[in-house]
């Protein structure tokens, strides 16, 4: 008997807790609204959603049933509110290694601004991302939270054979290491 008015209590509060995450009638939910198809206007909402989004933001991205246009989304969306993002360093990072492309450009999105020189590792490699777009992102993320050991890693890629025939992307891995190094040159030197 106790047994079953404990599961009775506890079915009566996941109850009361899913429902207080479904939106009003007529409304469309923040999940429905990162699913949508063109994402433009949404994501504009999203963002002006602010922080008040974020606890349902960590609700999906530990959801093991989350897709992954959710997760990119997610991350792209947070990157662009200006706000302590902290919190979504870990999920940010895990992206990196995520078998979709799409995924793991929305993990370096995120931390060209949440990053430091400590992630710079993690993002050299995605500078042989069979996705070409992620080896752009991966440069431009290093142009912003690299260091000098990141700058020696551009060059090695950029002495390196991978995608050698691409003349227009390793243009922009060299424009956005000789923005590395410029920035570095800039920080003043410990006496």
């Amino acid at each position: 008997m106790l047994v079953l008015v404990i599961a009775l209590c506890v079915l009566t509060l996941v109850g009361h807790r899913a429902l207080a995450q479904q939106p009003e009638e007529g409304e469309i939910s923040l999940r429905d609204k990162l699913n949508w198809m063109q994402f433009k206007s949404e994501r504009r909402e999203l963002i002006a959603l602010g922080t008040a989004a974020f606890p349902e933001y960590h609700r999906i991205l530990d959801d093991p049933m989350r897709t992954p246009v959710e997760r990119a989304r997610i991350l792209y969306v947070v990157s662009s509110v200006e706000t302590d993002r902290s919190a979504f360093h870990r999920h940010a990072v895990e992206a990196l290694d995520d078998e979709r492309s799409v995924v793991r450009s929305g993990g370096m999105a995120l931390l060209q601004k949440i990053g430091s020189t400590k992630d710079a590792a993690l993002i050299i490699a995605r500078l042989s991302d069979t996705d070409k777009s992620n080896v752009y992102f991966a440069a431009k993320t290093l142009a912003i939270i690299g260091g000098p050991k990141q700058v020696v890693a551009m060059d090695a890629w950029l002495a390196g054979p991978v995608h050698a025939n691409d003349k227009q992307l390793r243009d922009q891995v060299k424009k956005s290491r000789d923005e590395l190094a410029a920035r570095l040159a800039k920080v003043p030197k410990p006496l």
